[in-house]
This record gives structure tokens, C-alpha cells and sequence, in this order.
């Protein structure tokens, strides 16, 4: 029993330190680290005891993120963001980045299936669900303080993520260009530099095989040691109702190796390398989509006796079937090198982080999605518009450099938060797509790109401060292109292309707690999209015979058309929100309002050229203004009447319009069959909806329930949760959406955990739920997403 008086001298002095979750700041939570690290065993377990005892009611956990470059506590920044902490992540049993969809209010993550371990990433219904590395995402992934420079990688498997937080709205500031619709921050645990470590194995649902294990040890007094590896293994869930064989499976290994040591008592270093291989990955593609098949109403697929309606497909197709005679294949192999220092002065905290990432991949696709040329194939003769052949190979190398300095500081008052930095990219991309096996795409960028930035918040006094931010970016691309035959005929000579970027944006934001536990705050942030080139640009535009080559006079071509090139995207979003906790901690809830100004959005437009090299060319067209706006809230209840039980919602409304779509219709595809329009006319094709929007959702909800309680000797935990999402685009084309209706997917998680062994059973999409992810109207593509799936698992701690 612990002395009133002991209690009395624990209160005057040391609780005042410890007690973060009340108080403190994330220094704080520090310092309160270090005076514990110095405490034998009985005088932590002491304090621990205490901290317990005199935070009793205040259920909810602070977490500490690092939206703004430095370590602060949730509900002290006036930022929309969520975060999906370790304890979530182990109830959640995510296989990769697809699982966290839906979990934070107007986020979406799918996955686009013509390359491996794509993402198609959307916040506030800004995203890209195309494939291609010369243009950016709107959406930025950053790995352990890596921004990736591409979506190829971005579907990234979950083992050992400890925290990922979710910023919405342009975070440009803090993260640089390429994030006008936010930030996914994922974040590993480091070495513990003690001896110890876990495993675990896992069998599921479509000859699902997972193992991985870490284990960590300590380098002499200052420093930890971190080996992790990890395998999963999967056949697929896609039935090739040809071949008879399931595909879209993947065999995927990494290896992780971390170290930090303490330089000095003011210098860390933390070194990390990673090694990934998938061999596969990517849903192929069924042929048969449904705003192909309503758009053609005189192509007689209606009348087919096989037509399915649900999927579009002539050919009878179901959910999660293809009817193909050339079996996609994919592969990705990838190393990271991470070196980051961490160096306390006394201006402030340095940080250095230089990333290496050097990756090849690769992705052979039945594009047409038939089996035509093949004997034997079931189909009834319709075909894709591209033709009844259409393979593609497509060997791609990537490889980017990043360094990053920055320096955050208070002055001694602490009337002053400063954050300063430097940026600096490098990036090599080299394509080689061989269709048929008789046309080669032979295409590459190389990007340079540095930005200066700052933000200072002003604190005015203990309820009020006023931030504000500025980031000057500026950035050369050189692209080059040409297309020629396997036997080296030249189609299209080699061109190059060269251009410049350079901008300027800022953030200002304000913040007021007028009360305890209650912020306030508004904002005014500015995104920047990077501008380039279509690496599939075949300048067919410039080949009579097109729709959209008129040549004057005598001349056989049209050699003044180019439309390669693209030009910036940029984003400015007006937020306000509310951040509060109730009932003595106990709710969380907090809230937002966005609207957001799209000047020049980017839009992907993939053309039939009947006339040209290759069957299609993809435009980026800038589309001049659109505006999104919409609602969040996000709400957590760990009621004191009922310990072990969390439940939370979270909940997003969107709506947007196209208010200037004006394009040439010489790039769009607006002909028959898809072919573009001619060079004579504009036409505002998506004025007043939200066509060429993404995933744009009147709107989305999650909600779930969680509940630990002591059983026998050990704890059980059982936790579900169920996420809609409503009525959505999933592509824009020729004028139409194709639309994927509204669906819901019940998810649940039952684990039980003795002295250090948890067992548990997770399921995914229990009402099995047919829905699709994404789709290509041009290519008649559609997409379908995994079934009904469980996964049982057994890990230990050692």
C-alpha cells in the first residue's frame, strides 16, 4: 500500500513530469522517458502505479505524430489527421496498405492491376489510379521519412508498421510537392537495443502463407540492432475461366536491417536497409466493362445470350473471372537505404535524412483481356475496341535520391516555433514496352528538383497561435520517347523534351483553445502537382489517318501537333475544424470542413488510334478549374463503466464539380470507339459534375468495436468494423462515369493472448461482397477486389 505521504511528495514533485497524457509536451514525454530509463525495476513499477492512479478517468491514449516535421500530440495541431496506432494494426491483421482503406474519413485505398504493388491512392477525392512514373500522385507516401517518388510500391506490405498517420488536405509545407490531397506517413519500429524480439505464422484463404519474425539485441551501451525478414505467399483470387488456373498471386520476401547508435549524448544515427521482392501482384484485368458496353448500345452486346449485366462482360464473365490466353505476370525487386541523424544544438534539432531507393520492375498483360487468337477460347467474338490482340511487356528501372535537412526550435520564451529546411530529389526512369512482340515503346525521364521551406508558429499566449508557412520549389524534367519495330524499323524516332517548374506556395493556419482539452482552428494551405510528360505519348497525333490530325494544304502529316506535355497541378484548400475530448477523456471527437480549388487538374485520357503505331496514346490533359468540398468527423469512446470496450466512427461527405472543363477535343476521346474528337472545336465535356473527379462519395463511414477482457489466465479481444462506401467514379471517359455502386465490408478480428503467445482469427469482406476498384473504359477494363478471406495466426514473443 503506497503512503498518503509518499503519494503527497510524488504529487508536489515528480507527477508534474511524468504525467504526460495531461500535460505535457512531447519533450516532456522525453524527459519522462529518461527519469524512468534511471529508476530500477520496483521504483518504475512505483511510478507507473501512481501515474495510473492519478490519471484514472483519462482513458484516452495521446498519441504523438509527426504531421508537422516534429514530434507534437494529435489533438495539439490544427491538421486534419488519423492515426492507426500498433494496438490497431494488430487487430486489424493487414496483408498491405490495401487494408487501411476506409478507415480514416474520405480516405480510399485500391490498387490499380497493370503493375505491381500499385496504388491507387485517393484523400478528398484527389488521387491517380493510372501506372505511370512520369506522373505524379497527388496522394504522397513517405517510408520511415522516405517520400516514394512514384505509385509503383506504394501497396506496401504491413510488416512491422507500428503507426501510420494520415494528413488530409495539401500538406505541401511539411512534405514537399506531389501531396495536394495529403499524406500517408508510415512508420517502423526501431531497434529496442535489448535482447528479445517476435515470430509469427499465418495460413489463410486462397493458400495464404505468411511468416515473419524480428529480433532485436543490443550494440554495446549506446546502441540496438534490428533484424526483421518476412514472407507471404497467396495463388490469387482471380479464376482464368480458360486456363482453369487461379491468378493474380504473389510470392513476396524482405529483409530489414536497422541500427541506432548514439554518436554522442546530442547525436543519434539511424541506419536502415531494406530489400524487397514480389514475384506478382496486381489483379488482372477482366474484359467487359459497364460504361463500355451501356455507351455502344448498337454493338449488339446486349443481345449476346452470355452478356452478364453485373459485369458488363459479352462473354458471360463474373466477378473475379477472365477469359484470357496470355498470363500476366509481374515482379518487383526493390532496395532502400535510409541514413538519418538526429542532432540536438542549441538552435534546435537537426535532422538529416538521405534515401536511396533502386527498384526494377516488371508487368506482361493481356491488354485486350480476351482469348481470341487462341484456339479453343469460349468467347463469342466480341472484342476489346483495341482488337482481338493486345500483349504488352513492360520492363521499367527506377531509381530516386533524397536528401533532406531541417532544423526545429523554440525560442528560450517559447514564444516561437521554427521549422527550417532544405530538399533535394533526384529520379531515373527508363520504360520498355514491347507490344505483341513486333512494336517497342522505348521511353525515360530524369527529374531534378530542390525546395526551401519554413514554418513558424507564433504563440501569442498559452490559447492562441498563429502559424504560418512557405515553400519555394523548382524542378527540371528531360523526357525522351520514340517507338520502332522489333526488327529495328524506326515508326517514331527518338525524341526528347525538356522543361522547367518552379513555384511558390504557403500556409497560414490559427489555433485557439478557449477551453481545456478543446482547440479550435482554421487554415489556408497551397498544394503544388508536379507538370511533365506522357511516357505512353506516341505523337499519334501528328499521323494522318487520326481523328485528330487534319493535315493543311499538301501536307501527309500534322508535325505541328505535340501533346506530350502537362502542366502543373495546383491545389489551395480552406479548412476549419474542432479537436475536443469529453467526458473527463473519455470521447474524442473531432471534426473539419474543407473546400478545396483545383486550378489545371490532371486528367489521363486514354485514346483509340487506329491509325497510329500502337493502338492507343494516353494524353494528361489539365483540366482549368475544379473545387471539392466536404465534411469530416472522427469520434472514440472508451466509456469508464466498461473496461476493455473502444468504439469509434468516423465519418466523411464529399461533393465537387468541374466549373471550367474547356479541352481541345482533339484530346479527348469523344469519337466512336473512342478515338479523339477533330482540331476544330473546344468542348466543356465535364462542366458542373464531378466527372474526372475521383472517388468522389456523397458519403463514407466506418464504424467498429472493440472489447478485451480477462479470460483465464490470458486476454481475448474481439473487435469488427464495418466500412461504406456510397455510389463513386471510378474513371471518367468520353463524357460518362463509370460508376461502382455503394457497398459496405464487414470486417472481424477474434485473438486470444497468454503469457507471451496470441492467437487469432481475422476475416475480411464477410457478407462477400462483389465490388470493383478500378476500371478503364477505353481498354474495356474492369478490376474486382478479394472476396470473403480469413486469416489465422499464431505469434510469440520472446
Amino acid at each position: 500500500m503506497i503512503s498518503n505521504k509518499l503519494k503527497a511528495l510524488f504529487f508536489s514533485f515528480a507527477l508534474p513530469l511524468l504525467l504526460v497524457s495531461k500535460v505535457a509536451s512531447a519533450e516532456d514525454l522525453a524527459l519522462k522517458n529518461k527519469i524512468l530509463d534511471n529508476l530500477d525495476d520496483s521504483d518504475q513499477a512505483l511510478v507507473n502505479s501512481l501515474i495510473e492512479e492519478f490519471t484514472e478517468g483519462s482513458l484516452v491514449e495521446e498519441i504523438v505524430v509527426v504531421a508537422t516535421r516534429r514530434e507534437e500530440y494529435l489533438q495539439d495541431i490544427p491538421i486534419a489527421v488519423s492515426v492507426i496506432d500498433k494496438e490497431d494494426i494488430e487487430t486489424i491483421k493487414p496483408r498491405n496498405l490495401l487494408d487501411f482503406s476506409g478507415l480514416a474519413p474520405n480516405v480510399h485505398i485500391g490498387e490499380s492491376g497493370a503493375h505491381p504493388a500499385g496504388g491507387a491512392i485517393f484523400i478528398r477525392g484527389q488521387g491517380y489510379q493510372d501506372i505511370e512514373k512520369t506522373q505524379n500522385p497527388p496522394v504522397g507516401v513517405v517510408f520511415d521519412g522516405i517520400a516514394l517518388g512514384v505509385s509503383t510500391g506504394t501497396i506496401i506490405d504491413a510488416f512491422d508498421i507500428e503507426q501510420i498517420e494520415i494528413s488530409r488536405g495539401p500538406q505541401g509545407i511539411f512534405f514537399g510537392k506531389n501531396t495536394t490531397g495529403g499524406v500517408i506517413n508510415v512508420r517502423r519500429s526501431r531497434p529496442t537495443g535489448e535482447f528479445g524480439g517476435k515470430a509469427s505464422i499465418a495460413y489463410g484463404s486462397n493458400e495464404t502463407y505468411v511468416a515473419k519474425g524480428i529480433y532485436n539485441m543490443p550494440l554495446g551501451d549506446r546502441g540496438g540492432l534490428k533484424i526483421g525478414a518476412t514472407y507471404n505467399e497467396n495463388e490469387g483470387f482471380t479464376n482464368n475461366v480458360f486456363t482453369g488456373r487461379k491468378v493474380g498471386g504473389w510470392d513476396y520476401s524482405a529483409i530489414t536491417i536497422a541500427v541506432d547508435l548514439e554518436v554522442s549524448d546530442y547525436a543519434l544515427l539511424e541506419f536502415t536497409y531494406d530489400h524487397n521482392d514480389l514475384d506478382g501482384g496486381g489483379t488482372p484485368t477482366q474484359f467487359g466493362n459497364r460504361l463500355f458496353i451501356e455507351q455502344n448500345p448498337g454493338a449488339g452486346f446486349e443481345s449476346l445470350p452470355t452478356f452478364n449485366p453485373v459485369t458488363g462482360s459479352p462473354i458471360g464473365l463474373g466477378p473475379r473471372e477472365i477469359s484470357s490466353d496470355f498470363e500476366d505476370k509481374s515482379g518487383l525487386e526493390a532496395d532502400i537505404i535510409n541514413m538519418t541523424w538526429i542532432i540536438d544544438s542549441p538552435i534546435g534539432k537537426i535532422t538529416s535524412i538521405s534515401g536511396y531507393l533502386d527498384s526494377e520492375d516488371f508487368q506482361n498483360q493481356d491488354f485486350d483481356g480476351t482469348c481470341l487468337s487462341t484456339p479453343g477460347c469460349p468467347s463469342t467474338g466480341a472484342q476489346s475496341p483495341l482488337g482481338p490482340q493486345v500483349h504488352s511487356e513492360r520492363p521499367q528501372a527506377h531509381s530516386q535520391f533524397s536528401q533532406e535537412i531541417r532544423l526545429a526550435g523554440s525560442t528560450l520564451d517559447n514564444t516561437l516555433d521554427y521549422l527550417a529546411g532544405i530538399y533535394y530529389y533526384d529520379e531515373d526512369i527508363d520504360l520498355k514496352q514491347t507490344t505483341n512482340s513486333i512494336i517497342e515503346l522505348t521511353a525515360g525521364q530524369e527529374t531534378e528538383s530542390y525546395s526551401i521551406f519554413g514554418n513558424v508558429d507564433f504563440n501569442i499566449n498559452d490559447q492562441l497561435t498563429v502559424s504560418g508557412g512557405v515553400r519555394y520549389i523548382n524542378e527540371e524534367k528531360e523526357f525522351f520517347n520514340g517507338t520502332s519495330l522489333t526488327n529495328g524499323t524506326v515508326v517514331i524516332a527518338t525524341f526528347n523534351e525538356k522543361d522547367r517548374y518552379e513555384d511558390v506556395i504557403t500556409r497560414l493556419a490559427v489555433d485557439w483553445t478557449p477551453i481545456e482539452n478543446t482547440l479550435l482552428y482554421a487554415s489556408r494551405a497551397e498544394g503544388y502537382r508536379s507538370g511533365g510528360f506522357s511516357i505512353r505519348g506516341t505523337r499519334s497525333e501528328q499521323i494522318s489517318g487520326n481523328t485528330n490530325c487534319t493535315p493543311v494544304g499538301a501536307a501527309t502529316s500534322c508535325p505541328e501537333n505535340n501533346f506530350l506535355a502537362f502542366d502543373p497541378e495546383t491545389v489551395t484548400t480552406y479548412e476549419t475544424g474542432i479537436k475536443t475530448s469529453l467526458l473527463d477523456n473519455q470521447l474524442t471527437v473531432n471534426a473539419a470542413l474543407f473546400y478545396s480549388e483545383i486550378e489545371d487538374l490532371q486528367l489521363t485520357t486514354v485514346i483509340v488510334t487506329p491509325a497510329g503505331p500502337l493502338d492507343t496514346n494516353t494524353y494528361i490533359n489539365n483540366i482549368p478549374e475544379a473545387t471539392i468540398h466536404g465534411a469530416e468527423l472522427e469520434a472514440f469512446y472508451e466509456p469508464s463503466f466498461a473496461a476493455g470496450l473502444e468504439l469509434a466512427l468516423t465519418l466523411g461527405v464529399t461533393d465537387g464539380e468541374v466549373t471550367d472543363g474547356n479541352l481541345p477535343e482533339n484530346r479527348l476521346g469523344i469519337g466512336p470507339n473512342g478515338q479523339a474528337g477533330d482540331n476544330s472545336n473546344q468542348i466543356d465535356l465535364f462542366r458542373g459534375s464531378n466527372f474526372g473527379l475521383g472517388r468522389i462519395t456523397d458519403y463514407n463511414y466506418n464504424v467498429s468495436a472493440l472489447y478485451a477482457f480477462t479470460l483465464g489466465d490470458g486476454e481475448m479481444t474481439l473487435k469488427t468494423n464495418y466500412n461504406y462506401l456510397d455510389d463513386h467514379g471510378l474513371s471518367a471517359s468520353r463524357g460518362e462515369r463509370d460508376i461502382e455502386k455503394g457497398y459496405g465490408l464487414l470486417n472481424a478480428y477474434i485473438g486470444y493472448a497468454i503469457n507471451n503467445y496470441t492467437i487469432s482469427l481475422s476475416g475480411r469482406n464477410l457478407t462477400n461482397e462483389d465490388y470493383r476498384t478500378a476500371s478503364l473504359p477505353a481498354a474495356a477494363f474492369n478490376i474486382w477486389a478479394d472476396e470473403r478471406n480469413f486469416l489465422f495466426e499464431v505469434q510469440a514473443e520472446f
